[in-house]
């Protein structure tokens, strides 16, 4: 035992003898680093290194680290080291500061340690701050500091005036500086615009050209390459058209909506997506982020069918698409007041009971539109619409997400073989009454189809009464 610790154990002793164990703690000790206040076993002050974490939700507009996945990674989830929920007043710090620890950050408020993480040693503090796009802005607007830190182990005497403080807090700002995201680097790649060359530009091309985009994969970012961004940025309302600003600009939104298409692209399984009326949709367990089986499977294609889930493949993995999906679902359906809600994106009982409800129709949503294919269309849904064509032997190019006029001809061929009556308007184009014709010729049992599904809740048709050339 150290000189200093039996001096302490001798002054608790005689304080206790005397009945005024009440003032065990009446002083604080200057401590030069997180040893001596360990050591200390005193309510001591110290110079601290103070740093700020969020927890990411799927929702939100821009990611650090590049990807929800990433981020979430890098900070957490909404569950503490401690097994409590994440909130204002969170503290991670180092093993040797027990949790219940009280510190008394000059600069923000009182918190309380409840956390732990990799990096935070020494005389490190982590402050969380939020959640979303406002936890991550107030997560960089306070950056690091250093500043004074008071610390109370658990059995001090945390006195009246710093309990006053618990629960309020000086918060950075919730808004991030307008050149924010032009400061960092876009997830690890450059930012490119007209003009640029190298393996970044060589990157940006290929995910293009394997999402359909008529790219040329050289490495150099021309005038026509930047109209197939602008294009690309507008299909993911990264801009609302070439005017807008960053239009053609490959900055940190296009890098993470290019990374998400291209995983989307090549780690899915496209499958065929159940109707209400066919399936057994109650799932049996609660799912959140990471989660994976059939029952994350299940779970999109229910959300799929009411319009939550726009990702354009199933898979069997809780992803930030499938959360991003519950949440909307949640708010629409009133289970969460707000996606900061404990519960948001998590697939829980109350979640579960409500989405099994609404499809079962007892509170009807509204009809889901089909969405025509038709030339300059892209995407999944145009390779799968390729891949059905090619079978009943019109369409002959190769697969790809573009709908060009190879594709439109041998829709309208389709058309045509099978004496569909279709308007000039409709010619070539894949809509409903064709979509439904070609699952027919394939012979595939209509009734799985989400297209017939959508057609019937629409118009009122009755499944066997379709007639010969719709």
């Amino acid at each position: 035992m150290t000189k200093s610790k039996s001096v302490l154990l001798w002054i608790r002793l005689v304080l206790g003898i005397a009945g005024i164990s009440s003032v065990l703690y009446p002083f604080s000790v200057k401590a030069s680093n997180h040893t001596d206040v360990i050591e200390s076993g005193l309510i001591s002050t110290l110079d601290c290194v103070v740093t700020a974490y969020y927890e990411p939700l799927a929702t939100q507009a821009n990611f650090l680290q590049g990807s929800f996945a990433a981020e979430v990674a890098m900070d957490g989830d909404d569950t503490t080291a401690s097994g409590t929920k994440v909130s204002l007043g969170t503290v991670a710090a180092p093993p040797e500061y027990p949790f219940g620890t009280i510190v008394e950050i000059t600069g923000f408020g009182v918190g309380e340690v409840r956390d732990r993480g990799g990096a935070i040693k020494n005389n490190r503090f982590d402050i969380w701050l939020g959640r979303g796009d406002e936890g991550l802005a107030r997560a960089a607007n306070w950056g690091k500091r250093t500043t004074k830190c008071t610390v109370y182990l658990p059995g001090s005497e945390v006195p009246s005036a710093v309990k006053e403080k618990m629960g309020k807090y000086n918060l950075p700002s919730a808004v991030l500086p307008a050149d924010f995201w032009l400061k960092k680097q876009s997830f690890g790649h450059k930012n490119l615009s007209l003009g640029s060359e190298g393996d970044d530009v060589r990157e940006a091309q290929e995910i293009l050209k394997s999402l359909g985009y008529q790219v040329v994969v050289d490495g150099d970012f021309n005038e026509d390459f930047e109209k197939e961004v602008i294009e690309f940025q507008i299909q993911k309302k990264i801009i609302a058209d070439s005017t807008s600003g960053g239009a053609g600009t490959v900055g940190p939104r296009t890098w993470q909506a290019l990374l998400a298409a291209s995983s989307s692209n090549t780690k899915s399984n496209p499958v065929l997506i159940p109707t209400r009326s066919t399936v057994d949709h109650k799932i049996a367990i609660d799912l959140g982020y990471g989660a994976e089986g059939s029952e994350v499977s299940k779970l999109q294609g229910n959300l799929r069918l009411l319009g939550y889930f726009d990702n354009p493949t199933i898979t069997d993995y809780f992803g930030p698409a499938t959360q991003a999906a519950v949440i909307r679902f949640q708010l629409a359906e009133k289970v969460i007041d707000s996606d900061q809600d404990d519960r948001a994106g998590i697939l829980d009982k109350k979640t579960r009971e409500r989405l099994l409800a609404v499809l079962l129709g007892k509170n009807e949503p509204a009809p889901i539109p089909f969405t025509n294919l038709k030339k300059g269309s892209r995407g999944v849904e145009v390779k799968m619409l390729q891949e059905k064509l090619v079978k009943v032997g019109t369409y002959k190019g190769p697969l790809s997400e573009y709908f060009g006029e190879q594709t439109e001809k041998a829709v309208s061929d389709f058309q045509k073989k099978y004496t569909m009556n279709i308007s000039i308007e409709e010619k070539g184009v894949f809509e409903q009454k064709t979509a439904i014709r070609l699952d027919q010729a394939l012979g595939l049992d209509i009734s799985l189809s989400p297209v017939f599904t959508r057609y019937i809740e629409q118009f009122s048709l009755i499944k066997g009464t379709l007639k010969k050339g719709i």
